[in-house]
């Protein structure tokens, strides 16, 4: 049996949402020149609070939401004062957020909210269309939280496409000296656009602990605040180039839910492998990256020997979790060198006297 059916599909959408949700946010604040390293503590913080809200809120979804939303606003001015304002270093801000962001949900979660939960948020049928055949599940009956998002990224890209303050904001990024030329002041900018990703980053945690398990769980972002930065990347700071980078991460993620479940590689998934080891293979030799190829090359022998002998490759759970990760690594590492990030990206802006 294929892990790649219908219910991986409706899977993938549903561990889609969130992601997207913090990659979205992240890129308007990249765009503006501010790097959010401490995305994984944003999403943290909304997921506690977002859950805590809830629950105070007789498991209101919508209340939960609004306070992961001002939970992640919350930190994200933390980050915001000491990066832009202060004009400390982004990454290392971004680390300690991060930290700080588990230490102190992990103290409360032990103090106050470790019996807390809440009913999970159910599937919404959009009429007529959920009765069509595959799509319907696979697209029109998913949580209502999956078609916000899917509103919220659309919002983002006519805003930083079609409006003045998108000019704005990717002047920041990229020309800040012209946009404070223009009458417009660079650091306040920046300080929103931050704020903005600490709003989207908080309500995708709240999404993952109110709408996806009713729960909250030490760390339970588990690694998805940096996948997303990862979508902005491989996206090249575009939202619907980030929703293609999320689908494919999130894919991955559903797959290594399914496939620890089956415990061996079925025989498609190794044709993939053969396939994604020959393009690596042949795109490197035409590119002369050697690394590149050396290693599309082994995947793609690996891959071809396994399916002429026709062995049981047997993989442990660790493993097939780790893959969402591996995936990230790899696309980074072949796909990524091509990509122009904002100019002023991680540069503070000095207004000239």
């Amino acid at each position: 049996m294929t892990p790649f059916d219908e219910a991986w599909l409706v899977a993938t959408i549903a561990i889609m949402a969130p992601l997207l949700l913090a990659a979205t946010g992240e890129v308007v604040s990249q765009k503006s020149g501010v790097l959010n390293v401490g995305l994984e503590g944003f999403m943290l913080t909304g997921a506690f609070f977002g859950l805590l809200g809830a629950a105070s809120l007789d498991g209101s979804f919508a209340g939960g939401l609004f306070v992961g939303v001002v939970a992640g606003m919350a930190i994200a001015a933390i980050m915001a004062t000491a990066t832009v304002v202060f004009q400390a270093d982004q990454v290392v801000i971004g680390v300690g957020i991060n930290l700080l962001a588990l230490g102190v949900t992990g103290f409360l979660f032990d103090e106050v909210a470790s019996d807390i939960a809440i009913t999970q948020l159910h599937s919404a049928s959009i009429p007529f269309l959920s009765d069509l055949p595959f799509v319907g599940s696979v697209l029109f009956s998913q949580k209502v939280t999956v078609y916000i998002v899917l509103v919220i990224v659309s919002a983002v890209w006519w805003c930083l496409y079609r409006t003045k303050l998108g000019i704005t904001i990717r002047g920041s990024g990229d020309y800040p000296s012209a946009v404070d030329t223009a009458g417009y002041n660079v650091t306040r900018v920046r300080f929103f656009c931050v704020l903005f990703a600490g709003a989207a980053a908080g309500g995708a945690g709240a999404m993952l602990s109110v709408a996806e398990v009713g729960i909250f769980q030490d760390g339970m972002v588990n690694g998805r605040g940096f996948l997303a930065l990862a979508a902005v990347i491989l996206g090249r700071w575009h939202p619907f180039g980030v929703l293609a980078a999320v689908a494919l991460f999130a894919g991955a993620d559903a797959l290594q839910l399914r496939l620890q479940a089956q415990g061996s590689i079925s025989a498609l998934v190794w044709f993939i492998t053969l396939s994604v080891g020959g393009f690596l293979a042949l795109s490197g030799i035409r590119k002369k990256a050697i690394l590149q190829a050396i290693f599309g090359g082994s995947l793609f022998i690996a891959s071809l020997t396994v399916l002429l002998i026709g062995l049981q490759v047997i993989v442990p759970f660790q493993l097939w979790r780790a893959l969402p990760f591996l995936l990230t690594l790899i696309v980074l590492l072949f796909f990524s060198s091509s990509v122009k990030a904002p100019a002023y990206l991680t540069v503070h802006f000095r207004r000239k006297q």
